[in-house]
């Protein structure tokens, strides 16, 4: 019997992170068995009693975050161990991009932790990454909540003109992992590394413009 993404029991790893909270949305919305493990804690991964369905693994945040790094690697670890199928959310900065923001090549000679991460899930045969260049929404510690926070506080933001980002919305990433996770149902040779973004390109003022804008209709 071939794989089934969509049937399997979903262990959402960081699900107190936005793309982790999307997923978990959506997983109730679509009636899917999940389980939920903060990106800190080393609760097993043992299906529950009378489930039908196996594991799957989707660590739903990136190296980018401050002090991801060794709770990732312990996971995806763990997850290596058991033969449990694996989807790592990661980031394009695994490239290096030049001082406007454009590739010059494209080897995998950017943030070395990222590489690293990758590397170690590439391990489990069956592994789904997806790079995205800055996902954002409006949950707790988001990019987008952020900018908003350090306009809140200091009146004003030094961004740079030059650095380009695709900003990607969190529930979009979302229902992109669960789109592939169908399609490999059906095709087993799709597992690998993906890139999404849902927009063009634009720059960090550019999109701190936008979301400041945004804001203004509700609050001063």
């Amino acid at each position: 019997m071939g794989f089934s993404g969509t049937n399997r029991h979903w262990f959402i790893i960081g699900a107190e992170f936005p793309v982790g909270q999307c997923l978990a949305n959506l997983a109730s919305e679509l009636a899917l068995p999940y389980s939920s493990r903060l990106l800190d804690s080393r609760q097993s991964l043992s299906v529950p009693v009378g489930m039908p369905s196996t594991p799957l693994a989707i660590i739903a945040v990136s190296g980018e975050e401050v002090g991801a790094t060794e709770h990732l690697e312990a996971w995806i670890e763990l997850l290596n161990e058991q033969d449990i199928p694996i989807v790592l959310l990661s980031s394009a900065k695994v490239f290096a991009y030049n001082e406007v923001g454009s590739l010059e090549n494209d080897a995998m000679s950017g943030d070395e932790g990222l590489i690293s991460i990758e590397n170690q899930t590439r391990q489990q045969l069956r592994h789904l990454i997806i790079r995205v260049n800055q996902p954002f929404s409006l949950l707790t510690g988001d990019y987008a909540v952020q900018l908003l926070a350090k306009a809140r506080s200091q009146g004003s933001l030094v961004l740079d003109n030059l650095i380009r980002i695709a900003p990607t919305p969190a529930d979009d990433i979302a229902q992109v992992i669960y789109a592939l996770l169908q399609q490999i149902g059906c095709d087993e040779s799709l597992w690998g590394t993906y890139h999404y973004c849902s927009v063009e390109s634009t720059t960090e003022y550019a999109f701190a413009e936008v979301l400041l804008a945004e804001a203004r209709q509700y609050e001063d």
